[in-house]
Protein backbone atom coordinates (compact mmCIF):
# COMPACT_ATOMS: atom_id res chain seq x y z
CA UNK A 1 0.00 0.00 0.00
CA UNK A 2 1.31 3.41 -0.93
CA UNK A 3 1.13 6.30 1.48
CA UNK A 4 0.03 9.67 0.14
CA UNK A 5 2.33 12.52 1.18
CA UNK A 6 1.16 16.11 0.83
CA UNK A 7 3.70 18.89 0.34
CA UNK A 8 3.32 22.64 0.22
CA UNK A 9 5.92 24.96 -1.30
CA UNK A 10 5.97 28.62 -0.30
CA UNK A 11 8.12 31.22 -2.06
CA UNK A 12 8.89 34.58 -0.48
CA UNK A 13 11.18 37.52 -1.15
CA UNK A 14 11.65 37.99 2.60
CA UNK A 15 12.26 35.40 5.33
CA UNK A 16 8.98 34.17 6.81
CA UNK A 17 8.08 35.18 10.34
CA UNK A 18 6.44 33.03 13.01
CA UNK A 19 3.10 34.60 12.03
CA UNK A 20 3.42 32.94 8.62
CA UNK A 21 4.30 29.53 10.09
CA UNK A 22 1.44 29.37 12.61
CA UNK A 23 -1.42 28.96 10.07
CA UNK A 24 0.49 26.19 8.27
CA UNK A 25 1.22 24.48 11.59
CA UNK A 26 -2.45 24.66 12.51
CA UNK A 27 -3.24 22.83 9.26
CA UNK A 28 -0.73 20.13 10.20
CA UNK A 29 2.22 21.14 8.02
CA UNK A 30 5.79 20.92 9.31
CA UNK A 31 8.79 22.70 7.79
CA UNK A 32 11.23 20.25 6.21
CA UNK A 33 13.60 22.51 4.26
CA UNK A 34 14.45 26.12 3.38
CA UNK A 35 16.41 27.15 0.31
CA UNK A 36 17.72 30.67 -0.26
CA UNK A 37 17.93 31.20 -4.02
CA UNK A 38 20.65 33.85 -4.30
CA UNK A 39 20.25 34.29 -8.04
CA UNK A 40 16.60 35.32 -7.78
CA UNK A 41 16.90 36.59 -4.19
CA UNK A 42 14.02 34.55 -2.81
CA UNK A 43 13.39 31.97 -0.10
CA UNK A 44 11.70 28.68 -0.87
CA UNK A 45 10.10 26.86 2.06
CA UNK A 46 9.14 23.19 1.77
CA UNK A 47 6.45 21.90 4.11
CA UNK A 48 5.08 18.37 4.53
CA UNK A 49 1.79 17.40 6.04
CA UNK A 50 2.66 15.67 9.30
CA UNK A 51 1.92 11.96 9.64
CA UNK A 52 -0.58 12.63 12.43
CA UNK A 53 -2.82 14.52 9.98
CA UNK A 54 -2.60 11.85 7.28
CA UNK A 55 -4.62 9.23 9.14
Amino acid sequence: MHKKITYKIVESKDPLTQDAFDPLGALGFELISVVHDLKLDRYIYYFKLSDAHLS
